[in-house]
């Protein structure tokens, strides 16, 4: 083409032709020698060529002989032009319009430089232009101060399959830049052998010459790649070639006229071009194998198709230097012949702007103008990008740097994928951390990974700490085990690890570290204080011993003097709680149990032993050192058997987090399950100062990650390391199923410890590093002198100040966070700090970022350290007239669950132990005593404050006293029970009850009364006691009756006892329910009412609530009105009852008034207090609501008195066992309460209570602060006060108090008892009056007896009846009751003086018998029976008919004076009968 326009042009060379003629030199020296001695003999005076170096090897030596000028557009080897160093010219008739190489190195070199690339790797290609090249580039990289750590040959010919050793030299050096000299198709094998092994891909650049700057690179690679797997290798390449400048007028006219050209190969049917060359050889045939007029090849083209070549442009224009040369040749001489020298020199001396820009030559023929490369890059996939350029002006540049005239340009693809510059060399980093557990679980190395790397990023782009080397990472799974750890270790060694980072725990730290010898080790998480005696071991974390402090500190701090500790039987967990029970001890802390976790475990072990061990401790504060998920199993199982909830605390190291303890525990609990199991957890965490200008920095890093896991497919990150292991995607143990890491990397949440731990320990490594490669110049990392410069470190990071001591343990202030569990899934906020200066502290005096703690024990205190069982055994349901009912006792458990709350919440009695509240139902009855002593035993009761009634307290005596388990009751006051040795009681003995009845009954000079006792230990007992004490005071008991408790509905045998006894003084020890319905059957039967006084125990409080609902109001108050019982007495007005009576009404209401639905409250020990007799045994449902209402039954009253009694003796009760226990513990060296010495504690109890001053005697009875107030019924519904007991005296009250209102009114009934002979009690006139005549006075029966027929007497106020025969021998009374006697008729036999009897056996009568009187006193011992008959009127058979009674009185019943015989004060009855004079009456008979 040159040639075809320099014949067209007129200007050049008139009147010369350029003869053309074509060899072929096959680009060997061989061939390029023929092809050279043929153009000789044709007489060539130039030589165009040749295209390749070593061609030109052969040629030139047949033209250098002959001294023929040779110009090529395609040799570029740097040793044509120059030789040696004074750079002689080698080959002085060569001459090239091409580059010499000697340009390409040196853009390269100076490519190398402009990156900062310090240290590169060379590969050339064993052939002169591949070594030349190399050589030339060796020689600028050392004149820049460029490092060639290795340079490696390609040998030819080449072994396309296997560069192994190439390979293994290019890793060995370390070097991640490296400068390829060769071809395409070994260099792309080169590189994709290397990648293959680790050598290429992220971080790494090549640099290829011109021959490989070329698309052929990405079609020589293997066709087994992917697309995918070509990118990845070719990604970031950057290759120089020549740069021509295609916008010039030249280059345009050049290429208008090359694609002109008509095609020399017809582009469909192959046919080729037949042109030849002036000496008549075919152009584009060529390759006649057979020597004949076949061809085997056409190099023939299709121009307009053609790419247009930069030697086809470097070719044109050498065909101008000729032509111009030539020209001047010619035009200075006549002729034409050509002398070779002078041509040579005149195409030396050229210079002229050509298709290919400025040329001009030096004096070796090399082109020194328009030198200028383009640099090329491969942004992963098959084409070429220009990203820069290179002149010898300029230098090199890159794209938008004004330098360069091409649009077509590109920012740099780097192997990264980034557009941070890989480094000259790197560094290796291993990365140990747990990603999947042994036992198949997921663990949480993800964030610590995610922040080393992040870090290591970092670095990498910080030109200012290691501008020339990159740190590459590998990361290996230890999964917190000794075994892998090992393995970790040894796969780290291999890859030649300068230093490694980890590993995750203490266990896999200390197997690391024996295998990786003198290779420097740091962990983040491996806390261990054991790991600080090895020399090459340092960690970021502060060693376990500072956090022991502090926890042994928050210990302190809230005065938790008890402690159990659990830890794992690892390195990690043994030494750090060592380290605990030291700091402890020094604290004067106690360990009452120490408990360890068998490794490995792998959350799936079963805890039983350990949660015994820790339920026989009782401490409720626990310290772990241990692994999350094995916390979070243990708190599972523990809490399932008592031990946990709102009154523990659990401390756990930085070994668990909170949101490992939430998956540790099992996935079939809800999340409300998890919360009640973590409310009292608390986790230690290193604080970070969240405001600090690091912390912000590295949150920016740290949201600016690319995703680890796709957020809605879940698709895991293919993420890899430098050796091409995946970051985020770990193995199970079967390598069948993989975890995905990447999971717990959330790029919304940058607040991990571990992970700013890790990008701190990062730090510490890139700063020692830069101080060994940066300041002390090494390029050999020596471990030794590595830990050296890591332990001299001193900077501020993400976790405060990190610098260590000689050990290699973190020195700098220490600061950790306190964490709580909150109430969301698995989430925690901080609630205190700790650091070695200022100690423990809450929120308030540390981090914004700090909350108040809301300790969930029930009154809101803090936890205590350990727990004492307090049984509560009180009648709450009971068998009332056959079904179940509430005994209202409940108040009972609530003034002892009072109580226990506020010694709780008190920070001095009992300052380190929580009393626990364990409730059983007693019902008041023996059985269910019994039952719920055996109850309570098994729930490890130390102490039971119970029962609430005598019947129930005996019998759980009976099984307490065998455990030696003390029992205090505030209702069971039966004398029987002072027997026991382990039975006390806060409420006074009914021995002292039966004393102030007495004084009672004498203080009123009763001397008659009867009594009525439940034939139980309550009743049986306390009626004895009075029964001595009225003996004691000359008070005759006239009648002493009994009943069953199990028999309490029909009283007709006790009541016909009182009839009889003729007593009106009535003394009951029942109970209340069971003394309403005996008054209620004995008003009826006439006991009862006006003129009676019943006197019943202390428990007088429902016995209005026992009468039948058929009564009407105003037959109650008959029956009710003039009642006295005397109760234990509480001053009201005391600072201590006011107290407690205020406490006792700001409780909650256990029932709703409203509804009536009934609170779901539980003791500790989880069962339900209020809600009882689940009969159904459905827990969703009860049967007996045993709640009440203070409030409204305070209101109800208008003072405190509505609050039952006996809860004030179990508040007191309760406090008496709080008190002892506080002396025990406080002078007791024993870790549990042995029931004797409490006992004795108990015992020397002396305080002032709500029931006022308390002490004990030796049978644990109370002797002090004994009152009594006597109660009585006015005719309403209430009782009031009218009398005071105290020390040993009955008086009537005045203040607070009202009189007593009596049965019969105002006035006080009587006894019965009458001084005067013949008289008896009326109870209607409240006198005695004297028996009717007819009638006498039995002393025996205290009652007027009547007359038998055959007696009378005369007159009233009789103490006997006179026979009346003795009167007179004719007399006679056939009736009862009669005050005269009567006459014999005629005819008639009255010698029986009983009857008249006359000749037909009839009585007969004689008329007007005549008066007789006679003396009182005289009896008839004749008469036949002494058995008095007692008389009834018509009225009164029909009243006691009417009333269900039969018609006549038993016999020996007493009688009632005439006075009092209509029944007067009974119900529907009004009239009195009046009293009759005593007459003998006459009767005649017909």
């Amino acid at each position: 083409m040159a040639l075809a326009d320099i014949a067209r042009d007129p200007s050049m060379l008139p009147g010369t032709a350029l003869l053309f003629a074509l060899e072929d030199s096959k680009c060997t020296a061989a061939d390029g020698r023929e092809a050279a001695l043929r153009l000789y003999d044709k007489g060539a005076d130039v030589v165009i060529g040749t295209s390749c170096s070593d061609a030109f090897r052969g040629a030139q030596e047949v033209l250098e002989l002959y001294k023929i000028p040779q110009i090529s557009g395609s040799a570029t080897i740097s040793g044509l032009s120059t030789s040696g160093a004074a750079e002689v010219d080698r080959y002085p008739y060569f001459m090239r319009t091409i580059l010499s190489d000697d340009f390409q190195a040196t853009a390269i070199a100076d490519m190398v430089l402009y990156y900062n690339w310090t240290r590169v790797a060379t590969v050339a290609v064993e052939l002169w232009d591949g070594l030349s090249g190399m050589d030339a580039f060796h020689s600028a990289a050392e004149e820049r101060g460029v490092e060639i750590p290795a340079a490696h040959r390609l040998t030819y010919p080449f072994d396309l399959q296997n560069f192994s050793e190439v390979v293994t030299g290019l890793r060995d050096s370390r070097a991640y830049v490296i400068v390829l000299f060769g071809y395409p198709q070994d260099s792309a094998a080169l590189i994709e052998q290397a990648y293959a092994a680790g050598v290429g891909g992220e971080g790494y650049v090549w640099i290829g010459s011109r021959t490989t700057a070329s698309a052929k690179m990405w079609g020589a690679m293997s066709d087994e790649l992917s697309e995918e797997q070509k990118n990845d290798i070719m990604r970031g390449y950057l290759g120089v070639r020549p740069y021509i400048n295609t916008s010039t007028p030249e280059y345009v006219a050049f290429a208008q006229r090359f694609s002109a050209q008509p095609a020399t190969v017809d582009a469909a049917t192959g046919e080729c071009s037949e042109e030849v060359d002036d000496a008549g050889v075919p152009i584009w045939r060529r390759y006649d194998a057979d020597n004949g007029t076949t061809h085997s090849e056409c190099i023939g083209m299709v121009y307009a198709d053609e790419e247009i070549k930069p030697f086809y442009v470097n070719y044109y224009d050498a065909t101008y230097v000729v032509a111009r040369a030539l020209q001047e040749v010619l035009g200075r001489q006549e002729g034409n012949v050509i002398e070779h020298t002078e041509l040579n020199e005149a195409m030396l001396r050229q210079t002229f702007t050509g298709a290919s820009g400025q040329l001009a030559f030096d004096h070796v023929g090399d082109r020194v103008t328009g030198v200028s490369y383009e640099v090329v890059n491969h942004a992963g996939d098959s084409q070429l990008r220009p990203i820069g350029a290179w002149n010898s002006v300029s230098k090199f540049t890159e794209c938008g740097e004004g330098v360069w005239d091409t649009t077509d340009c590109h920012p740099v693809v780097w192997s990264t994928g980034m557009d941070v510059v890989p480094k000259t060399s790197h560094l290796y980093v291993g990365v140990i951390y747990s990603m999947v557990n042994v036992g198949g679980a997921g663990m949480d190395g993800g964030a610590p990974t995610a922040g080393a790397l992040l870090a290591l990023e970092a670095i990498n782009a910080d030109p200012g700490i290691l501008p020339n080397t990159a740190l590459l990472f590998a990361v290996e799974d230890d999964k917190c085990d000794q075994e892998y750890g090992s393995s970790a270790a040894l796969a780290l060694q291999s890859w030649g690890a300068d230093v490694v980072i980890g590993a995750s725990c203490s266990t896999s730290s200390q197997s690391a570290i024996h295998l990786l010898e003198q290779t420097p080790i740091i962990s983040s998480t491996s806390s261990s204080p054991y790991l600080s005696r090895f020399s090459y071991f340092m960690r970021t974390i502060p060693s376990d011993a500072y956090q022991a402090l502090a926890m042994a500190d928050m210990v302190l701090y809230y005065n938790w003097t008890r402690v159990a500790t659990v830890a794992v039987e690892d390195e990690y967990g043994l030494s750090g709680i060592d380290a605990f029970h030291s700091a402890a001890e020094e604290r004067g802390i106690e360990i009452p149990a120490a408990h360890r976790l068998t490794y490995p475990s792998y959350g799936t072990q079963n805890f039983t032993e350990v949660v015994a061990g820790l339920q026989e401790s009782r401490a409720h504060v626990i310290v772990l050192f241990a692994y999350g998920r094995d916390t979070g199993l243990l708190m599972e199982q523990a809490y399932a058997a008592g031990v946990g909830g709102e009154d523990y605390v659990w401390i756990t190291s930085e070994g668990s987090t909170i949101a490992q303890l939430y998956d540790g525990m099992s996935s079939a609990l809800s999340h409300q399950e998890k919360t009640h199991i973590l409310q009292g957890a608390f986790a230690l965490i290193l604080s970070v100062n969240t405001s600090s200008p690091e912390y912000l920095t590295y949150a920016e890093r740290w949201a600016a990650q690319p995703a680890t896991v796709d957020a809605q497919t879940e698709e895991c990150s293919g993420a890899v390391d430098d050796v091409g292991t995946p970051i985020w995607l770990w193995p199970y143990d079967d390598a069948t199923q993989f975890y995905c890491s990447g999971a717990e990397v959330n790029a919304s949440d940058p607040y991990n410890v571990f992970a700013m731990l890790h990008y701190d320990t990062a730090q510490v490594v890139s700063r020692a590093l830069h101080e060994l490669v940066e300041v002390r110049g090494r390029i050999e990392i020596d471990g030794a002198e590595l830990l050296e410069a890591m332990l001299e470190q001193s900077f501020t990071g993400l976790t405060g100040l990190v610098e260590f001591d000689s050990a290699g343990d973190r020195t700098g202030e220490v600061v950790y966070e306190v964490l709580k569990y909150a109430d969301s899934s698995s989430s925690s906020l901080t609630v205190a700090t700790w650091s070695a200066a200022n100690k423990y502290k809450e929120c308030g005096q540390s981090l914004d970022h700090c909350y108040p703690i809301e300790w969930l024990t029930g009154d809101g205190t803090v936890p205590k350290t350990s727990h004492i069982n307090i049984g509560a055994a009180c009648g709450l349901v009971g068998n009332v007239s056959g079904a179940m009912r509430n005994l209202e006792y409940g108040e009972h458990g609530a003034a002892i669950a009072l109580a226990i709350a506020e010694v709780n919440s008190d920070g001095l009695l009992l300052p380190s132990t929580k009393l626990r509240f364990l409730l059983q139902d007693s019902k008041c009855e023996a059985a269910a005593g019994q039952d719920a002593a055996r109850r309570l035993l098994l729930a490890a009761a130390d102490v039971v404050v119970g029962t609430s009634c005598t019947t129930s307290s005996e019998p759980a005596q009976q099984e307490l006293k065998s455990s030696r388990v003390p029992q205090i009751s505030g209702g069971a006051s039966s004398p029987s029970l002072s027997q026991y040795s382990y039975f006390m009681r806060t409420i006074p003995s009914d021995a002292h009850m039966a004393v102030a009845i007495a004084d009672l009954v004498q203080y009123y000079n009763w001397t008659r009364v009867a009594t009525v006792a439940m034939d139980n230990d309550y009743g049986r007992y306390g009626i004895d006691e009075f029964h001595n004490a009225a003996m004691a005071r000359s008070i005759d008991v006239v009648q002493a009756l009994t009943f069953s408790p199990h028999a309490t509905e029909d009283f007709s045998e006790v009541v016909a006892g009182l009839q009889h006894s003729r007593a009106y003084i009535i003394v009951v020890f029942a109970y209340d329910m069971e003394i309403g319905r005996l008054m209620e059957q004995a008003y009826a039967a006439g006991v009862g009412g006006k003129g009676y006084v019943w006197i019943g125990s202390d428990t007088t409080a429902r016995i209005s609530e026992a009468l039948s609902s058929q009564l009407s109001d105003e037959e109650k108050n008959d029956i009710m009105r003039g009642y006295l019982g005397p109760v234990p007495y509480i001053d009201t007005s005391t600072p201590e009852y006011v107290a407690f009576a205020e406490r006792w009404a700001a409780q909650p209401a256990t029932v709703d008034a409203a509804t009536g639905e009934c609170s779901d409250e539980v003791d500790d020990a989880g069962a339900p207090i209020w809600r009882r007799y689940d009969a159904d045994n459905d827990s969703s449902t009860y049967d007996v609501c045993v709640g009440f209402n203070q409030t409204d039954a305070l209101a109800g009253k208008g003072d405190q008195t509505a609050i039952d009694r006996c809860a004030v003796f179990f508040y007191d009760a309760t406090h008496v066992v709080a008190r002892a226990l506080h002396q025990l513990l406080l002078h007791e060296t024993t870790n549990s309460v042995v029931g004797p010495q409490l006992r004795d504690y108990m015992l020397e109890q002396s305080f002032t209570g709500a029931t006022g001053l308390i002490s004990f005697d030796e049978l644990g009875d109370r002797n002090s602060g004994i009152q009594y107030e006597v109660l009585n019924h006015a005719g309403e519904s209430k009782l009031e006060r009218v009398a005071f007991h105290s020390n040993a005296r009955y008086s009537e009250c005045t203040d607070d108090c009202r009189p007593v209102v009596w049965s019969s009114g105002a006035e006080r009934p009587r006894d019965g008892a009458c001084s005067e002979a013949g008289s008896v009690f009326s109870v209607e006139g409240n006198r005695c009056e004297p028996c009717e005549a007819g009638s006498f006075h039995d002393p025996q029966a205290n009652d007027c007896l009547l007359c038998n027929p055959g007696s009378v007497t005369l007159d009233a106020g009789a103490t006997a009846c006179l026979a009346c025969r003795d009167l007179q021998a004719t007399y006679y009374q056939d009736l009862a009751g009669q005050a005269s006697c009567r006459d014999c008729p005629l005819g008639a036999d009255c010698s029986s003086g009983v009857s008249a009897v006359g000749m037909e056996g009839c009585a007969l009568a004689r008329a007007a018998p005549s008066q007789v009187s006679v003396q009182a006193g005289a009896w008839a011992d004749s008469l036949e029976s002494h058995t008095p008959v007692l008389k009834a009127s018509t009225r009164q058979r029909n009243r006691r008919l009417s009333r269900g009674f039969p018609p006549w009185p038993l016999l020996q019943r007493k009688r009632r004076p005439r006075s009092d015989r209509s029944g007067a004060g009974r119900v529907g009855e009004g009239k009195k009968s009046k009293k009759k004079k005593s007459t003998l009456s006459s009767e005649a008979f017909i």
